[in-house]
């Protein structure tokens, strides 16, 4: 990839660049029916979920009901599905 390849008609510069999402009005709003947080960085969904959860109960993360932003399937290309949803949770 170049900075300047396009992704969904942006430069994948200004993709990489844009500024991290604030959750806390959308926090704010939901708090009254949020029973855990976890805040997730490196190990992505799969290595942190567990950490809110009691022992001996699991989760589901249905995949096909997440929106993935363009930029990781291009990123996808050359790195395995996992290490995507473990580095980057795929957005």
């Amino acid at each position: 990839l170049k900075f300047d390849d396009k992704i969904e008609g942006k430069n994948l510069i200004d993709i990489l660049l844009e500024p991290t999402r604030i959750y806390v009005r959308d926090f704010l709003t939901l708090k009254p029916y949020i029973s855990a947080l976890a805040h997730i960085t490196g190990g992505g969904l799969v290595e942190n979920l567990p950490r809110v959860l009691p022992r001996g109960m699991g989760a589901t993360i249905r995949k096909h009901h997440l929106k993935t932003p363009e930029i990781f399937y291009t990123i996808g290309q050359a790195v395995e599905e996992s290490e995507m949803y473990r580095s980057f949770n795929m957005g």
